[in-house]
């Protein structure tokens, strides 16, 4: 636990320990020191929050692409300042 986002470390590979965070919990769970993470085996993590408990598939969780897409339908640009001139004669 770190700043309120659960992880593990995953030690599969003893010489390559891993820190793995689970993003979609941040925020969301207990505090106040009072963070529980319970990994019964590879495949079921339980999780505390304030309203219950969590269960997180770690192995399939592990295997899983977490990759980010994002579309962006527009982009709009803003200047404090206008030049209303051309190239030569622009004042600011």
């Amino acid at each position: 636990m770190e700043d309120k986002r659960p992880g593990v470390i995953d030690i599969s590979d003893p010489d390559h320990p891993v820190r793995i965070y689970f993003s979609e919990l941040n925020n969301r769970i207990l505090g106040n020191d009072e963070e529980f993470i319970y990994p019964i085996n590879r495949r079921n993590v339980l999780i505390a929050s304030e309203t219950g408990f969590y269960h997180i598939n770690y192995e399939k969780y592990r295997t899983a692409s977490h990759r980010l897409r994002a579309l962006l339908r527009s982009v709009t640009a803003f200047n404090k300042r206008t030049a209303s001139c051309s190239a030569a004669t622009c004042r600011w």
